[in-house]
């Protein structure tokens, strides 16, 4: 079971979550694929065009995936989805696996066969999923698209239902108005990736800092400057009711201390994580750590909150559906009842707490 806990002071951060492929050139399922003639660096070069490398398209001519809602193209991530590939075809090629194990690898949690198929379990793979072993995979034409294909099918061999799931919960792009690669596309990619990606480097030049320097000056004055510009001072301002704890009063300002330490029947309605069993071991360098919420239902990508607290939001669900919970219900021993989202995930929540969003919606 998941849970919430908080921390007097938290920064949630989002994890990668999976990958957009998109395509860049018009190319028919049916061209005649040249790979096997390609240098590494030919072979690079197509490979990050398709993909929408920005040093290699034209904005202009919305071929790059940053047009088309796909995630940047750079040397982080491309890493990051070869060694997922390289995990996932190690856990298919594996013959001390059963189909079911392998099969329960590519869910968010391996151990509970109840929880979707995600994306970052496969990496590169999940950009060619939908195109199986299709009538335009050749054997000939695209090899390790046709491999790629034949391993999938193999373990879901008579578990059909199951397969066009996993296919389902895999397709990249999601919105169908997003193309997706062709064979002929794919089969470069994976190429490319199976190669060990020769040239990345070379392509996409990362102009990123190599050294640090101290500048405590320039920190200090940047603090001062936002201290009372910042979106915490303005909700302070504004007496924006923090779920949990006292109301504001500008004479009296509330310390964090002060927060979710509610009690209903003598016991704390927001158990310190040193009282559970299970928790003990969160909170460090005697900070105070409280556990919200148990999750009812597997959640999945990012987990954000309201300005106030009082909503939490994420991917996952019932249903694979996007999920807010209500931390006033707890506060006050309603039914707990979390809001079902008809969208897939990316939440976010205005800074002065007047509106949301959620992607992936219909």
């Amino acid at each position: 079971m998941r849970r919430i806990a908080l921390s007097l002071l938290v920064t949630l951060s989002a994890a990668s979550l999976g990958l957009f492929a998109c395509s860049s050139t018009s190319e028919e399922d049916d061209a005649e694929s040249s790979d096997s003639n390609l240098t590494d660096q030919e072979l690079a070069t197509e490979a990050l065009k398709i993909m929408g490398a920005p040093q290699l398209v034209n904005p202009d001519e919305h071929r790059s995936c940053g047009f088309t809602g796909c995630h940047s193209i750079n040397t982080v991530s491309v890493k990051q989805w070869a060694d997922q590939y390289k995990a996932a075809i190690a856990v298919l090629e594996d013959p001390n696996k059963t189909n079911e194990e392998k099969i329960n690898w590519f869910r968010q949690n391996p151990n509970n066969p109840e929880t979707k198929f995600v994306p970052e379990r496969i990496g590169i793979m999940t950009a060619g999923t939908h195109l199986a072993l299709g009538a335009n995979v050749s054997e000939e034409r695209h090899p390790e698209t046709f491999k790629q294909g034949k391993l999938l099918k193999e373990i879901f061999a008579g578990k059909e239902e199951l397969y066009a799931e996993f296919r389902r919960e895999m397709l990249m792009p999601v919105n169908p108005e997003y193309p997706r690669l062709s064979a002929s596309q794919f089969e470069k990619i994976l190429t490319w990736f199976k190669k060990g990606q020769p040239h990345l480097a070379d392509i996409i030049r990362e102009d990123r800092p190599t050294t640090c320097e101290d500048d405590f000056v320039g920190l200090r004055a940047r603090t001062s400057q936002v201290k009372n510009s910042n979106w915490a001072a303005r909700n302070k301002a504004n007496r924006l009711q923090m779920i949990g704890c006292p109301a504001p009063d500008p004479q009296n300002p509330v310390s964090p201390t002060q927060c979710f330490t509610q009690q209903r029947d003598g016991k704390d309605i927001f158990p310190k994580a040193t009282d559970l069993e299970y928790a003990r071991g969160w909170a460090q360098d005697g900070s105070t750590i409280r556990v919200l919420r148990d999750f009812a239902a597997p959640n999945s990508y990012w987990v954000r909150t309201s300005a106030d607290g009082r909503f939490i939001a994420t991917g996952g669900g019932r249903d694979s559906r996007a999920q807010a919970i209500d931390l006033l219900a707890t506060l006050d021993g309603t039914t707990r009842t979390d809001i079902g989202l008809d969208a897939s995930y990316d939440p976010d929540f205005w800074p002065d707490n007047k509106a949301f969003m959620f992607q992936g919606g219909t």
